[in-house]
C-alpha cells in the first residue's frame, strides 16, 4: 500500500518515471487493487506525457499544452490523495476523469 502512495505521489512531481519503475516492479507482488491503481496511473502518466510533446509545438501547442498540462498536473494531485483511501477502504481504484483522459493501453 504504500509503494502504491509513493507512486503517485512520485508520479505527480516526475510524470512517467516513477510510474513505469513502480509498474514493473510491483505488479506481481501486489493485490489485485493495488495492482489496478498502478496500471491506471501508469495509463494516467503516458496522457501526460503526451499532453507534455503537444507542448512542444510552437504558439498553440503551448498555449493549449500549458493549459492542458496544468490541469492534468491537479488531477494528479486529486488521484494521489484519494485512491490510497479508497484502497484502504476496499474499493477499485477510480482515478478522476478515468474514463476520459487515460485510455487502457496497458493492462
Amino acid at each position: 500500500m504504500s509503494t502504491l502512495q509513493l507512486n503517485l505521489w512520485l508520479s505527480v512531481f516526475f510524470s512517467w518515471i516513477p510510474a513505469l519503475i513502480f509498474f514493473l516492479t510491483c505488479r506481481d507482488s501486489s493485490s489485485p487493487a493495488v495492482r489496478e491503481a498502478h496500471t491506471k496511473n501508469m495509463n494516467f502518466v503516458l496522457v501526460r506525457l503526451i499532453v507534455g510533446v503537444v507542448t512542444a509545438i510552437p504558439f498553440v501547442g503551448w498555449i493549449v499544452g500549458g493549459i492542458a498540462s496544468l490541469v492534468l498536473f491537479i488531477i494528479s494531485i486529486i488521484n494521489a490523495v484519494q485512491v490510497p483511501s479508497q484502497i484502504r477502504a476496499g474499493q477499485r481504484p477510480m482515478f478522476v476523469m478515468d474514463n476520459v483522459t487515460a485510455p487502457s493501453w496497458i493492462k
